[in-house]
């Protein structure tokens, strides 16, 4: 894996360009592109709370397994 692509998603999913941060220092890069995702709602998202979340389930369990 590319070591810049993680961030590349990142600033894309912040809806940041790269002219944004360039001159910032490494930690004020991390801040702007925190502080835009502090807001990041995802499209089409539902909004649900946390005692509702239980009756979503479908009742499946994942099977773990150990080496065969």
């Amino acid at each position: 894996m590319d070591d810049g692509l993680p961030w590349s998603e990142l600033m894309q999913l912040a809806g940041l360009e790269k002219a944004d941060i360039k001159n910032l220092a490494p930690a004020d890069k991390v801040r702007a592109v925190f502080r835009e995702l502090t807001g990041f709602r995802p499209r089409g998202a539902a909004t649900v709370e946390l005692a509702a979340l239980p009756a979503l389930s479908n009742g499946k369990q994942r099977e773990i397994r150990g080496a065969v």
